[in-house]
């Protein structure tokens, strides 16, 4: 997992039906080695809490990526790649 200085990828501001501010945001957030190809994969991380007075953005949620049918993670705890192909997840 390489750290990268997160790059705001989409930004939009919404307001709700009760007036409250909701941002849609996404960035990038780390870069993983694919575990089946060694490709580097850039993941991306969206929010998952804000401000609903504010619209401020208080806290990021997993990044994520996703590629040779795996689901790439990284958060606290560390990097994680599950096999999609593996499990039912991975079917349509």
């Amino acid at each position: 997992m390489t750290a990268i200085s997160p790059r705001l990828l989409k930004y939009e501001l919404l307001r709700e039906p009760d007036g409250s501010l909701r941002p849609v945001a996404e960035r990038e957030a780390d870069v993983v080695v694919c575990p089946r190809c060694g490709a580097e994969v850039t993941l991306v991380e969206d929010v998952e809490e804000w401000d609903p007075a504010t619209g401020e953005i208080l806290g990021w949620g997993p990044a994520l990526g996703f590629h040779c049918g795996m689901l790439l993670a990284a958060w606290w705890e560390g990097a994680f790649a599950f096999d999609l192909e593996a499990t039912d997840a991975g079917k349509s």
